[in-house]
């Protein structure tokens, strides 16, 4: 599962990248952080944090067969335009380093078996494909900007739920969902808390919503 996070510190709620990464791999043993929740689906976790190299890791990453692909990071917007999405920006550049046009082909061609661009309004840079894996995109709401650290929990929530695990009142994924392993759709409804109080949330805009990825 290659995960590409943005480089910038998450800010609204006071965690690091690091942080993050560290919550993320949901270790048995904080001290064997690679023997947890994602070793016992035989699931291996790579984090490609250099942004320098985000976009060829980026589209490497989208031609690994089988992968789930997830990219949390920064878009351009277009400032004349209600600000939408022009295209990823790994670096944090003013200009689109994935333009929307060069997104869609790339996704279109995918091997993956699921992408996630949380990025802000990534739904209008994923648009209408008519090919490629299972796309969960940001809807950004009104203002097209949803903040890294809610999109990166919602993540959380989404990914793990399809491997049977909710977080519990601590935040952590410690409590077994009833139904096992997750449809996308149940992980959708699920990460919604995670913009609770906005009119932001994450969508699937193309492929089959009601699959288990890990049957």
């Amino acid at each position: 599962m290659p995960i590409i996070p943005s480089g910038q510190r998450s800010g609204d709620k006071g965690y690091s990248q690091q942080d993050f990464i560290d919550w993320f791999r949901a270790p048995d043993d904080p001290r064997i952080p690679d023997v947890g929740k994602w070793s016992v689906e035989g699931i291996d976790l790579e984090f490609f944090t250099n942004t320098k190299s985000g976009v060829k890791d980026f589209e490497k990453s989208l031609q690994r067969k089988g992968a789930i692909v997830v990219y949390i990071g920064h878009s351009t917007l277009d400032s004349g335009n209600e600000h939408h999405s022009l295209g990823l920006t790994p670096q944090g550049e003013s200009h689109a380093e994935i333009p929307n046009a060069t997104l869609r082909t790339l996704l279109g061609k995918s091997a993956a078996s699921l992408v996630i661009i949380a990025s802000c309004d990534s739904k209008t840079a994923v648009g209408t494909l008519s090919s490629g894996p299972p796309i969960i995109v940001q809807n950004s709401g009104a203002n097209r900007v949803t903040l890294i650290p809610r999109m990166a929990n919602a993540v959380g929530t989404f990914l793990f739920l399809l491997i049977g695990w909710e977080r519990d009142g601590q935040g952590q994924p410690n409590d077994p969902h009833k139904g096992g392993h997750a449809t996308i759709n149940e992980a959708l409804a699920a990460s919604a808390v995670e913009f609770k109080g906005m009119d932001d949330r994450f969508e699937l805009v193309h492929g089959d919503g009601s699959i288990k990825l890990f049957p």
